[in-house]
């Protein structure tokens, strides 16, 4: 509860595209095979630190920093079917849905 009697809110990434931080610029493979569940991906941007970590579709990844451009992931998804997906960086519990980079899953 806070000082001022309203309870805190529940501690999690939080959708702010004001903010300019670590954008996913290049994925490697951009494009998956439906029905695949594991793949590794490379996500190649700037900014990124050892506290970054990947969600696809908005479900976290196993994340491995590399560099300040790059991290690499092993990724899970239970996405059977066509279609697009998000990728974000989040550092510092911010998501940075303006900076999302897309990957296709055909």
């Amino acid at each position: 509860m806070n000082p001022n009697g309203t309870h805190a809110s529940s501690l999690s990434p939080t959708t702010n595209p004001t903010i300019s931080a670590t954008p996913a610029t290049t994925l490697s493979p951009a494009t998956i095979a439906s029905g695949t569940n594991t793949f590794a991906l490379t996500v190649t941007g700037v900014g990124f630190t050892p506290q970054s970590v990947v969600y696809i579709d908005g479900i976290r990844q196993t994340t491995v920093y590399v560099s300040s451009t790059s991290l690499t992931v092993a990724a899970a998804l239970k996405k059977a079917t066509a279609g697009t997906l998000a990728v974000n960086v989040v550092t510092g519990g911010v998501v940075v849905t303006a900076n999302s980079a897309l990957m296709t899953y055909t």
